[in-house]
């Protein structure tokens, strides 16, 4: 088995298509900021808080790097998330999109991944504590973290390692973010959000296809992109009706 075989999947929702084929791509929340592009969140805004007290270090011949962790797009490797679950239990599920897109891309150069929600660093909820960490770049080779208080201040026992190597996708817990359905213990919910995460940019010819949950969303998407141009449009990767990503999971994806 290659654990580079397969697919990662980048969740937004419709009424971000346009500026993202505008843009030509998926960019990170850091950019889109910088640059002053507006874009609806699905996000947990508790989350990204945490997130943005995240850096990502790389030791350099011109010296120490560091970088947000809001600076990369995030994909999940799992098939139906608990972030996605969410939208379900929201009502919110018809309007998202999955861009789907080659495992591979790992083994690029500055792409990351993570064995759980990267956001779990063991940060506390309502301090400014940040934390810098180097990702472990083989099999053997811990995930090294500095908190700037000194020591880590949240109460939450469970941490997420991050990691600079395809060697190191052994590491993860395939059965569990395999695993159909949403029927998990938080533990088992922040592994199967384990992320791969792509500095700044992603553009859009890199996206297999562009998955929605209904046909009616597939109407819509046509709809939304009636006005654009043609060169707009040849930028869009195929868009098509997955059902087998979305909730809810079927009973013979479950045996």
């Amino acid at each position: 088995m290659s654990y580079l075989d397969g697919h990662i999947y980048h969740m937004t929702i419709l009424q971000n298509l346009t500026s993202i084929i505008m843009l030509e791509g998926l960019w990170s929340r850091e950019l889109l900021e910088i640059f002053g592009y507006r874009s609806v969140s699905i996000a947990n805004e508790e989350v990204q808080s945490l997130r943005r007290r995240i850096f990502i270090c790389e030791r350099t011949p011109e010296g120490e790097q560091r970088r947000s962790l809001l600076s990369y797009v995030p994909f999940y490797f799992a098939r139906q998330p608990p972030m996605l679950y969410i939208q379900y239990k929201l009502g919110r599920q018809d309007n998202i999109l999955l861009f789907e897109v080659q495992r591979r891309i790992i083994c690029e150069k500055g792409v990351l991944f993570s064995d759980g929600n990267a956001a779990n660093q063991q940060l506390s909820a309502t301090g400014d504590e940040c934390v810098y960490i180097y990702p472990a770049l083989k099999v053997g080779q811990q995930c090294i973290r500095r908190y700037d208080s000194g020591r880590p201040l949240g109460t939450n026992p469970h941490c997420s390692a991050i990691y600079g190597s395809p060697a190191c996708l052994c590491l993860l817990p395939w059965d569990i973010i395999n695993r159909p359905g949403q029927r998990e213990d938080e533990e088992s919910k922040r592994q199967r959000h384990a992320e791969v995460l792509v500095p700044d940019y992603l553009p859009l010819e890199r996206v297999v296809r562009i998955a929605v949950s209904t046909p009616a969303m597939l109407q819509a998407i046509r709809e939304e992109i009636r006005g654009l141009s043609w060169k707009a449009k040849r930028l869009l990767p195929p868009i098509e009706y997955v059902p087998e990503l979305f909730y809810p999971v079927r009973e013979e994806q479950e045996r």
